[in-house]
């Protein structure tokens, strides 16, 4: 009835099916509570504005700009979020009361980030079309520059008429004698952002960004390092000092995937760690905390370049260069199932996909590339062996790994490796494409929980498979 061609929610129509609903419950609202405004969601499905049908005058639409579609450093009115503005611009003209669900969604693994421009930008936009109600959700990670954005958030949410860089500005005073210099460092950051927009939704939402390089980040924390140097050692210096670790993190990252600078990684590394450390040390957070945060920072720079006791017996005496170790810090899980503690197992933790059925023959393990849509997909066959309820390792095959790759097993993704990106190598120019990988995996199957148990996998460097053979393809 509301789609504007046949194709459901794209045209409007599930937004349509839900206004007749809602309205009909405001209409009879109304008549006793004149007052009271009726918030519904346009959300995903029912994002898409209808026709042949509004708000009722006491209904809010409460649209959300979803953050997987949109860039939170970009303005609204930029071309890559072109379809999310155009998309508020549309329910406003046909709704009374509106509000936003926003995001600005930062990591604790993202370097310096910041949506400086973004938000005295949408500020503006959103008066223009008389929004005047906002949410914007975020999570707090002690990004390096989380405060800056909610400082801007608050002032020019409330007067987006003030001056972004004077506010800026202002900011940087929390810098002390560094205050210009980190002005210098925040100014860039917010130009290069601004001159590599994402190439498209799935390069966004795995934060494969053209500003993001080694020669960036490089100039950048050299700026930061010049006002870190005016400070003596405190609190004030500390907050620079949680800059450099983003940047000192990224920078390890990038590194890594270039062969020849294995010295400048391995020295990232060790900012990293001495930097986060400072910021850690002055932070104002409990005892317990504190010492929760420090352990969390070597246990991360162990996870970078982790080795095992315990290896597949072919393994013995290849060189530790040649092959990547994950454990249990790199397993993410999905509701069916979940990370314990497992005394079996070498690193004390495993995961655990749960199962209602005996043991079962075999199971399917992959690795899929979300930027390529690539998948090389393998079986895993448990045989007598798996009774002991003990780990063994299984060596699964050969496949690619991409710039945004996943390990997953079983074949609904309940486990999966995540973080693979690191290991990516630039390889434009190489005589062979040192991106292939022999996969290993650790598992057991266990009656407590009943299911398969992972807590270990293996990548090795392998020569590219000639045609036809490996996953990936």
């Amino acid at each position: 009835k509301y789609n504007r061609i046949p194709g459901g929610h794209k045209e409007g129509g599930d937004a349509g099916l839900q206004l007749e609903f809602v309205n009909s419950l405001a209409r009879e609202i109304a008549k006793e509570h004149p007052d009271v405004i009726i918030r519904t969601f346009a959300y995903n499905s029912t994002e898409e504005p209808p026709t042949g049908i509004a708000p009722e005058s006491n209904v809010m639409i409460w649209l959300c700009d979803l953050y997987s579609a949109c860039d939170h450093m970009l303005p609204l009115e930029h071309p890559f979020n072109a379809r999310r503005a155009d998309l508020i611009r549309r329910w406003t003209k046909i709704a009374k009361h509106f509000e936003i669900w926003d995001y600005m969604l930062y990591s604790s693994k993202d370097p310096p980030e910041i949506s400086a421009d973004a938000i005295a930008a949408d500020a503006k936009f959103f008066r223009s079309l008389g929004v005047s109600r906002v949410l914007m959700e975020t999570e707090y990670y002690n990004q390096a520059f989380y405060e800056l954005n909610f400082f801007l958030l608050s002032e020019l949410y409330f007067n987006p008429d003030l001056d972004v860089n004077d506010l800026v500005r202002t900011y940087c005073r929390v810098y002390g004698k560094g205050a210009r210099d980190m002005e210098c460092a925040i100014g860039f950051l917010r130009e290069i952002i601004a001159s590599n927009p994402p190439a498209d939704t799935t390069a966004w939402c795995s934060r494969r960004l053209g500003w993001r390089t080694v020669v960036n980040m490089t100039r950048f924390a050299e700026m930061v390092r010049k006002g870190y140097a005016r400070e003596a050692e405190g609190p004030v210096r500390a907050r620079m000092a949680k800059v450099l670790a983003a940047t000192s993190l990224e920078l390890m990252r990038l590194l890594r995937m270039l062969p020849c600078r294995a010295q400048e990684a391995a020295r990232a590394k060790s900012d990293y760690v001495r930097y986060a450390k400072e910021d850690a040390a002055f932070a104002v957070m409990e005892a317990g905390d504190r010492s929760k945060a420090l352990c969390a920072i070597d246990d991360y720079a162990d996870m970078m370049d982790l080795t095992f006791r315990d290896i597949p017996t072919v393994l013995k005496g290849v060189a530790k260069s040649e092959y990547e170790c994950f454990d249990w810090r790199r397993i993410g899980c999905e509701p069916n199932a979940q990370r314990l503690e497992d005394p079996d197992s070498e690193r004390g933790h495993a995961a655990v996909w749960k199962l209602g059925r005996p043991h079962p023959v075999k199971f399917t393990a992959g690795v899929y590339d979300r930027q390529l849509k690539t998948n090389a997909s393998f079986n895993l066959p448990l045989g007598e062996e798996a009774k002991d309820v003990r780990y063994h390792w299984y060596r699964l095959g050969i496949a690619r790994l991409g710039r945004d790759s996943v390990f997953y097993v079983p074949s609904d993704w309940g486990i999966s490796f995540r973080g693979l990106a690191d290991y990516y190598i630039e390889c434009d120019g190489m005589a062979k494409d040192p991106n292939w990988y022999e996969f290993w995996i650790s598992v057991k199957y266990n009656t407590k929980p009943n299911g398969l148990w992972v807590d270990r996998m293996i990548m090795r460097h392998v020569d590219p498979p000639a045609t036809g053979q490996g996953g990936g393809k």
